[in-house]
């Protein structure tokens, strides 16, 4: 009997234990709350968002930029910025297209960039990412909804931040 329970105890505990380190970010826009739609005038060519982190935060920062490289290419930066060293970082770049006619923005592709303490022996307390899209529709309004994660000191934090819409044209910069 003392076996058995000391089998229901142990896996009772492992279970807790790995629960306890999961979780999960996700972005999600209720249909029922209209999004503010922000499109820049033709004679912009980039677009920046900045959030800062709490005084005394984990997080200094969280970046993301657009820009309109000219041709259908658009550039992107996305940038966690942080005070301590990390265990993990993540940034996802969400590259969305205004639609018009549906008057909402949808996804057209998705960037996923990590970075693990144990591939930086230097320190991981920052990871900057930036690529260009290429062949992209011209005419069209894009924009950059970055999600950016933080693994440090026991704790896991998520932020993000969103460029304002962008005209994709034939001539950028």
């Amino acid at each position: 009997m003392k076996k058995l329970w000391k089998k229901v105890v142990v896996c009772v505990s492992a279970l807790t234990i790995l629960l306890s380190f999961t979780a999960q970010a996700s972005v999600t826009v209720s249909d029922n709350e209209p999004e503010e739609i922000v499109l820049l005038s033709e004679d912009v060519r980039r677009s920046k968002d900045v959030v800062n982190g709490e005084r005394g935060s984990i997080v200094g920062g969280v970046s993301s930029e657009i820009i309109n490289e000219s041709g259908g290419n658009i550039g992107f930066i996305i940038q966690t910025l942080c005070y301590v060293e990390c265990d993990k970082i993540s940034n996802t770049a969400i590259l969305e297209r205004y639609d018009e006619s549906r008057d909402k923005w949808t996804e057209v592709a998705r960037y996923q960039f990590n970075a693990k303490k144990a591939d930086f022996p230097s320190g991981l307390s920052a990871l900057t990412n930036s690529m260009t899209v290429k062949n992209q529709r011209k005419g069209y309004y894009y924009r950059i909804r970055g999600i950016h994660h933080v693994e440090a000191e026991g704790q896991i934090l998520n932020y993000s931040s969103l460029t304002d819409g962008l005209l994709i044209t034939e001539f950028g910069r």
